[in-house]
């Protein structure tokens, strides 16, 4: 009895609510509220023009800081994984042969990337890039960048790898949003089918164009990573560490002499 005087009660009132009129004026607003919170939402995960310009810098400040835990945390991560092993050497020269392959790798996409024009939307009509790695992945460089924060990350402590990886994929992250905002207001953008943004495809998604590649400049531009790469060849093979910091601290000296003047320019697309 009790139920069945509660149901009666309860189902006019609740068809009295279904029929209740919207409020054109509050379903507006909450619509407009919640378009707000989206946009705010997606410019914060986007990188503003100091990141843009500055993206190197702040690069090597995440290195830098990452490289900086080894004052609370004396082991890097390989050593740390495998010291309390039976077989601790074949391990680490394994791991670290590992790290070496992906430096040598990303060294390898990023070098290719940088012999050919990037998309330029600074003109009053998008170039999109269609040469070279361009045809296969949209940010064949940040895709290289990622690789290389793994394998630059085995040379650091646990908490100085988490650093370095989650910093620099933050970083690709709000770069790449900001590109593929400039790419959706291109007109000519929507013309051309896309790459996919990371994951490289087997099969090009838009014709060459034809330009001819610069391999003197990416080489001059990617000397450090090239460096790193043949450095962590000898450590693997030596295991020393002495023998490691001169070789990386020759590494980065190089880059910078042969990169000092076009490092110091502002650059103007992500």
């Amino acid at each position: 009895m009790i139920s069945l005087a509660i149901r009666s009660v309860a189902a006019p009132l609740s068809a009295s609510i279904r029929r209740a009129p919207v409020d054109p004026h509050r379903s507006s607003f909450a619509l407009q509220f919640k378009r707000m919170m989206a946009s705010g939402i997606s410019g914060l995960m986007k990188a503003t023009d100091f990141e843009v310009r500055h993206r190197t810098l702040l690069h090597m400040v995440i290195v830098g800081l990452a490289f900086l835990t080894y004052v609370v945390a004396p082991d890097d991560i390989v050593w740390l994984s495998v010291k309390d092993t039976p077989h601790y050497h074949l391990l680490e020269r394994s791991l670290f042969a590992l790290a070496t392959l992906l430096i040598g790798v990303a060294a390898g996409i990023c070098t290719w990337a940088r012999a050919y024009p990037e998309s330029d939307f600074s003109g009053p009509s998008a170039a999109i890039a269609c040469d070279g790695p361009y045809r296969y992945v949209r940010h064949p460089r940040y895709l290289g960048t990622l690789l290389y924060a793994v394998g630059l990350g085995s040379l650091a402590p646990l908490p100085g790898f988490v650093v370095l990886v989650a910093g620099d994929a933050l970083l690709v992250f709000r770069l790449i949003r900001r590109w593929d905002a400039l790419e959706d207001a291109a007109s000519s953008a929507a013309d051309q089918p896309r790459a996919p943004r990371l994951l490289p495809s087997l099969q090009p998604f838009c014709p060459a164009k034809g330009l001819a590649p610069d391999w003197k400049k990416a080489f001059r531009q990617e000397s450090g990573k090239w460096g790193l790469f043949v450095s962590m060849i000898v450590f693997t093979i030596l295991l020393i560490d002495r023998v490691a910091d001169i070789l990386v601290l020759a590494s980065l000296l190089l880059w910078l002499v042969l990169n000092l003047p076009s490092f110091t320019r502002s650059q103007k697309h992500p």
